[in-house]
């Protein structure tokens, strides 16, 4: 499988499963002046780009709607109304609406999953995970008898951090 790379648009999110392509890409249809009626960006995606798949979120309603090219046209997909999600086989991932926490605002939010269901950890989710993971290793390396210089030194925290795991303020 190729990188899935997103590019944020206007308050569309462009999908590329193909390393090297430009993801985050302007469409610019014609000059207002000289096209009196340019097709719509449903329309572009449709019979222009024939992009397989249309995704529609909407933040105020919560609503998930997922439609795929079939026979040239957009179909609507049939979604569980309660959980809704969207798996995407090519791009071995998948789209649902989880209620949390992001930047500050709770509420729902478009999501990717894994295979096994499980969303994919944001960039603020896999820092708090590495430095996790990392105050374990430190813990475990002063568990095993290294001195604090040591620890220091292999893992590149402060003074300060490794003082509080040795004095078990480790979380």
């Amino acid at each position: 499988m190729g990188r899935v790379s997103l590019g944020e648009r206007g308050g569309s999110l462009s999908v590329n499963p193909e390393p090297g392509r430009i993801t985050d890409t302007d469409i610019e249809v014609g000059n207002d002046q000289k096209i009196k009626n340019p097709p719509r960006k449903w329309e572009v995606y449709e019979q222009i780009l024939r992009v397989p798949y249309y995704v529609v979120f909407s933040r105020y309603t919560n609503r998930l709607r997922f439609f795929q090219l079939t026979g040239g046209h957009y179909q609507e997909q049939v979604q569980d109304s309660d959980h809704p999600r969207v798996w995407i086989s090519e791009f071995e991932l998948g789209l649902g609406l989880w209620q949390g926490v992001f930047e500050g605002v709770t509420r729902q939010w478009l999501r990717w999953y894994d295979n096994q269901g499980n969303w994919i950890p944001t960039d603020a989710e896999r820092a708090t995970q590495a430095e996790a993971q990392l105050q374990q290793v430190a813990l475990n390396l002063l568990q095993q008898g290294m001195t604090l210089e040591q620890v220091i030194q292999l893992t590149g925290l402060s003074l300060e951090q490794v003082q509080g795991i040795a004095d078990g303020e480790f979380a």
